[in-house]
């Protein structure tokens, strides 16, 4: 006998409405994830190389200082080398509940600037990142779901993550692999306007 077919439909909304649901496993794995990432004060020197066909190797050597012992948080971000953005900084004031505000330091040009919010998609300086890249998270502003139990080598959950309502982000979706006993992020996939 046939299934009726107000049940067949109320089982596809009953499925959506699973799916779009916050992940409540998911949403407190990234809050860990993140607090291993924000919660402490801190300096680190990072170096970035970008590679692409037909253009020579980009590299780029900075450093970030993050106060988040008191709230909101500071970070102040210091490029070293190459010589044509040696010194060049960005200043980031974070804003409980909105956008934090972004600074940035020409020295070249003796010039500060503020990164206005349609900005923070702009490349950071020629690297991949973006300047919403370099903003402390909160998992707070993100609505997290499983996709995938990974039992690969790295071990990780696969999480979806989403700006929550109410929350900008230049990203559409981001995948990332969260190892559960750590809560360490091995890596993210960013997708702007459906492409990764």
């Amino acid at each position: 006998m046939p299934a009726h077919p107000g049940k067949a439909r109320h089982d596809v909304l009953a499925a959506q409405a699973e799916a779009a649901a916050p992940d409540e496993v998911a949403s407190q794995l990234l809050d860990r994830a993140f607090a291993n990432l924000y919660a402490d004060d801190y300096m680190q020197t990072l170096e970035l190389s970008t590679r692409a066909e037909a253009m020579r190797p980009l590299s780029r050597t900075l450093q970030i200082a993050r106060k988040q012992s008191v709230r909101p948080g500071k970070a102040l971000v210091r490029f070293l080398e190459p010589f044509d953005v040696r010194r060049t900084s960005v200043l980031i004031l974070e804003n409980d509940g909105s956008t934090d505000d972004l600074y940035v330091y020409l020295p070249a040009l003796e010039l500060t600037r503020r990164v206005s919010a349609a900005q923070r998609a702009d490349s950071f300086f020629g690297t991949d990142l973006s300047y919403e890249d370099i903003e402390p998270k909160r998992a707070e502003d993100y609505v997290a779901r499983r996709i995938l139990e990974d039992a690969g080598p790295e071990g990780c959950v696969r999480i979806e993550i989403r700006a929550a309502e109410g929350f900008e982000s230049t990203y559409d979706r981001m995948i990332s692999c969260i190892e559960v006993e750590r809560a360490i992020i091995h890596w993210t996939e960013f997708f702007r306007r459906g492409r990764l």
